[in-house]
């Protein structure tokens, strides 16, 4: 969940960034300064429900991971999809109630496994500092680009297009 609100934060929270990023026992929560005030953003603990009668979570309202890893549109997107897919059996007369139940089960087990993951991989490549590490790096890239097979696989991995095969044999 996102909401807005003009509270001096960073009068009551020493050190407070612009962007920061905090987790506790009970789930994590973002702030971002806005020019108009704080963007706050929080995202329920594992194991809480995504979905409770009409109202159904998807995106970063869902699971929190780092923008530096770069796979937050990538899974929101596919939160949106699997969400839609649902939803439609559902309203279509198709689909159980255990359908939204099916949709959290997918998207946790995304989010944890493959968005996380991937986010912290890209995350330290981003970070790197030793120059050969980076020239290393660079270097893979390349050799991937210039493989059509390893390219095509690189790009389907990146869009997370493997992960609906994977979310679908999950019930």
């Amino acid at each position: 969940m996102t909401m807005s609100r003009n509270f001096p934060f960073e009068q009551h929270l020493p050190n407070l960034l612009n962007v920061t990023y905090a987790w506790t026992e009970t789930g994590h929560f973002s702030l971002m300064g806005a020019q108009d005030g704080w963007r706050v953003g929080y995202s329920p603990p594992p194991g809480r429900q995504l979905s409770r009668r009409r109202v159904l979570l998807a995106g970063d309202a869902a699971h929190l991971n780092s923008p530096s890893g770069g796979m937050g549109m990538n899974s929101g997107i596919h939160d949106a999809r699997n969400l839609v897919v649902d939803t439609l059996a559902r309203v279509r007369g198709g689909a159980e109630d255990g359908e939204l139940g099916r949709y959290a089960r997918q998207r946790r087990l995304i989010a944890a496994e493959d968005v996380q993951k991937q986010s912290n991989v890209n995350y330290r490549r981003h970070r790197e500092t030793d120059r050969e590490r980076r020239e290393i790096h660079w270097a893979e890239l390349w050799e991937t680009a210039a493989v059509p097979a390893r390219h095509r696989a690189l790009m389907r991995n990146a869009s997370m297009i493997p992960s609906v095969a994977q979310a679908s044999a999950i019930v």
